[in-house]
Order: structure tokens, then sequence, then C-alpha cells
């Protein structure tokens, strides 16, 4: 895996693991190679933010000692970075924050774009304004589908999207994909440990511009 990329923050440098060279190259390792979108292999599903190995395979990647390997995992999973199951022969690690440093919505939005680029390519210059209607188009229901699908109650949906709308219309393309990464990162922080039923309809949520509220207890 060579193509694609992921974001850093320089809030790494303040991360507790940060002078722990080994830890940091095994987490660091882990993000550039978990799958960015849902696959299986043989028969094992390996879902986004995922990677099927082995703690040897791990130490062959890395040039580290297999025991530099477990350690550094064991202090990942102490502090809730990684999490993992076992298969009959191999290992899934899960990057538990995978969404915080590479976003569908931007997939999303830089997938649409291309489309409506190869659309654009078939057709002549009167047609290049129904062309952008259509990207923009797609890109709207695209951000609105990947918020809408982690969004923990589901409600509403068809006012729900005029609302998204709403809040949309202003922006650029590059605004209405920052918009959704900041909703979608907010509502997975905000209602982490809330119960279903306190969290908001997802009309109150996008009317109120919650995503500006404080978030009360979270991390």
């Amino acid at each position: 895996m060579s193509t694609g990329w992921i974001k850093l923050h320089r809030q790494l440098l303040g991360w507790e693991w940060y002078s722990d060279v080994n830890t940091t190259r095994v987490f660091l390792h882990l993000l550039l190679v978990a799958n960015h979108k849902d696959n299986n292999w043989r028969g094992i599903e390996i879902k986004r933010g995922q990677r099927l190995t082995s703690i040897n395979a791990l130490a062959n990647e890395t040039n580290l000692s297999i025991k530099n390997i477990r350690t550094s995992i064991k202090r990942l999973k102490s502090t809730n970075e990684v999490a993992s199951h076992s298969t009959a022969q191999h290992t899934v690690f899960t990057m538990v924050n995978y969404d915080l440093y590479q976003d569908v919505a931007n997939e999303v939005a830089n997938e649409g774009q291309a489309k409506g680029k190869q659309r654009a390519t078939n057709k002549n210059d009167n047609n290049d304004k129904n062309d952008k209607n259509k990207e923009r188009s797609s890109l709207i229901n695209d951000g609105f589908e990947h918020w809408w699908k982690d969004y923990p109650k589901k409600a509403d949906k068809k006012n729900s999207f005029t609302k998204f709308k709403v809040a949309t219309k202003k922006l650029d393309d590059e605004g209405v994909t920052d918009f959704v990464n900041l909703i979608t990162r907010d509502c997975k922080k905000r209602f982490v440990n809330t119960q279903k039923e306190f969290v908001p309809l997802p009309t109150t949520y996008l009317n109120g511009e919650r995503w500006n509220d404080e978030i009360i207890g979270g991390r």
C-alpha cells in the first residue's frame, strides 16, 4: 500500500507515547498500512482502519524485534489507541481513532470530483454547467450520507437532509468537505458516552448548530 494519504497534527508531539520511539513507530506504521475502506481477504472481513497481519510480520516491516512489537502493542492498547482480535493464523489490529487521521468525507469528495471530471470530458462545453451542478449534488448527497451513517439517532432523514443542505448552501466544495469532517468528528466525541434516548434528533443538532457548543465532560 503506497498510495493515498493520512493527516497528522502537531498535537502528536504532545502525545504520551511520542518520546517512546518504538511505540510511535509501530503506531504510525499501523496507521499507514490500515485499510482505508472495508474489504475481505479469504473469508475474513477487514474493516476500514484495520490491518490483518501478525507480530512477526510487523517486526519484519518495521525492523523492530518481536519483543519490541509486543511491548509497543501492549502500550497502545492500554491507552485505547489500538485494539486487536485473533484469527486462526493472523491478528486483526484496529486503529481506534482512524477517522481522525483519514476522513471518509475527503475521500468521497475526491472520488466524486474525479467522476465529475471524467463525465465532463465526454460532454461538450454547453453541458459544463450541468456537470458542475451534478458534481455539487453528488458532493452534498455523499457528505450527508457519511454523516448520517455515524449519527447515533436515525430519525426524520428527509428533513435532516433539508437542514443539511441549508447548512452547506453558502459553502464552496472544500467548505462542504470540511463541514462534513467537522460534524462527523464532533458527533463521535460529543455522543460517545451518551445513551441513545438522550441524543438530540439530527434536525435539532443541525438547526441548533450543536457542533459549536462546548462538549461537557468530553475528552
